[in-house]
């Protein structure tokens, strides 16, 4: 694949996918983007319809109008995976079997986890199995890894939880009764590593974008729950640290409405024993 060679080679810095730019993206997404429309043959399945930012209708795709859905390539190339699925060039998977990755599939992996493949590449790829999150979907076993990798490498963005974020995890999210990290300790960290970089960047200033990264924050731990463990300094410096102008006593209540240790089977008095013993170490460290 020479994506490097294409647009894709130009300055990935131009476009905005940091977690600031989120609030005014929730509130212009609908009257701002223009969809695009693929030609689609109808008798493709409803599996479709999982595919985030894409609208199956009649003979169409629909897409969201976001910076890499506008490129050149983005549609044909969901175009020519959605005929490879409807021809059966994609082969089917029974319910229960862990496929082997066929090998168009073996290469774009490549060149995700190649350290010389531009970053402009790998956001094009990721947005390409987001978009056809259904065909991916089989084979989401071998997808977890590499997608978390690219997230906690920085890959989607460094400064938060951003929208490009977002729609990575919920993709990985959708598959959980596919596929959920693997109960070995490689994954089991992981999985852990994934949910403490959402709680360290769970809050925002727009409330709006607060309780959706809560909501998402909530959603892995119940969908991952066997496979991380609660990241107890992380919530602790959370609600420490805005002590002095109340946004410690606001995510507090927050974490305890929305339950987000519930969703672990873990009573909050537990959560609350936890904390303490962790934090008294780490304060005992400080001095």
């Amino acid at each position: 694949m020479y994506l490097g060679d294409s647009s894709l080679h130009e300055d990935i810095n131009q476009y905005d996918f940091s977690a600031s730019g989120a609030s005014q993206f929730l509130a212009d997404k609908d009257k701002n983007r223009k969809p695009a429309l693929v030609k689609k043959s109808s008798t493709e399945p409803d599996d479709d319809q999982e595919d985030r930012g894409v609208i199956v209708e009649e003979d169409y795709v629909e897409l969201d109008m976001d910076e890499l859905n506008q490129h050149e390539c983005m549609a044909p190339s969901i175009a020519l995976l959605k005929h490879m699925q409807q021809s059966s060039i994609i082969p089917k998977v029974e319910v229960g079997v862990v496929p082997e990755l066929p090998q168009w599939m073996k290469n774009i992996m490549d060149k995700l986890k190649n350290p010389r493949t531009t970053r402009n590449v790998k956001l094009y790829l990721t947005k390409l199995i987001i978009n056809t999150s259904s065909i991916f979907k089989p084979f989401a076993r071998h997808w977890l890894r590499p997608l978390c990798q690219l997230l906690l490498g920085g890959t989607y963005g460094d400064s938060g939880i951003n929208v490009f974020l977002v729609d990575v995890m919920v993709t990985m999210l959708s598959w959980n009764k596919v596929a959920i990290p693997q109960d070995s300790p490689e994954e089991k960290a992981m999985a852990s590593r994934v949910v403490d970089f959402l709680m360290k960047n769970v809050y925002h200033e727009t409330k709006q974008v607060f309780k959706s990264n809560l909501d998402l924050l909530k959603t892995t731990l119940q969908c991952w729950k066997d496979r991380v463990e609660i990241p107890y300094k992380s919530v602790y410096e959370l609600l420490k640290g805005g002590e002095n102008d109340g946004r410690g006593i606001q995510d507090k209540n927050k974490l305890t409405e929305k339950d987000f240790f519930k969703a672990q089977n873990q009573p909050l008095q537990d959560f609350a024993a936890n904390c303490w013993v962790d934090t008294n170490s780490w304060d005992q460290e400080r001095d």
